[in-house]
């Protein structure tokens, strides 16, 4: 009869199988090894992104980067070298960093509530929070329209709790796993929250073309 409990034991998480997991630990046992860091490529299109990629770069004791391997943008990946504290190369890269993993983060209560009413509630958040007076914020909100949620029932208060859940998991993110002091912490998600609303929104490309105008 098979062993399923022998078969199956594992220190490790599933999500720690992924290849570039695999590749990070094998090079934290190098000699040469120092620190690693991620690095996003997501160049513009004529319209919106090119695909997301993510880089992890591996660097000596001396800063020097000796080692790379660069994957498609995985959610469960990001997730994984925040909780082994594997911070962006820089602030830009980390506030790109963030928007895309609100974006995969906040997937969950869009598919539960569909798109006009997440987006409903989404603004309705953001313009109740703190972030609605931070600049990169009020840059693109102020060029968004959506209508008012429907208040009855619960639906409206239980979206509206998993978006605040979201930005506070980031937060923690930030603070937490990779160490950023407040206020930079802060000036990190509110670029990463406005960069997620202008991809949302399509707030940058409405502007070129003409089709949008500030409130």
């Amino acid at each position: 009869m098979p062993d399923l409990d022998s078969y199956f034991k594992t220190d490790k998480m599933e999500r720690d199988s992924h290849p570039l997991i695999r590749l990070l630990d094998v090079q934290r046992g190098k000699p040469e090894f120092d620190t690693a860091k991620v690095q996003i490529i997501r160049p513009r299109a004529a319209l919106g992104f090119e695909p997301a990629q993510l880089s992890l770069q591996f660097f000596n004791k001396q800063g020097q980067m000796y080692d790379y391997k660069t994957e498609a943008w995985d959610a469960e990946l990001n997730d994984t070298l925040l909780d082994r504290k594997i911070p962006a190369i820089d602030e830009s890269n980390e506030i790109q960093r963030f928007g895309l993993g609100l974006a995969a983060a906040l997937q969950h209560a869009e598919n539960r509530y569909g798109d006009g009413f997440f987006n409903a509630v989404l603004m309705l958040v953001v313009e109740q929070s703190p972030f609605a007076e931070m600049a990169p914020v009020r840059e693109v909100s102020q060029y968004i329209f959506t209508n008012e949620p429907y208040r009855g029932g619960h639906s409206a208060d239980d979206c509206g709790a998993m978006i605040q859940a979201t930005l506070q998991d980031r937060w923690r993110e930030l603070r937490t796993q990779l160490g950023y002091d407040e206020v930079e912490a802060e000036r990190i998600l509110a670029e990463a929250l406005a960069y997620y609303l202008d991809e949302r929104f399509g707030v940058t490309d409405g502007r070129r073309l003409g089709w949008l105008k500030a409130k």
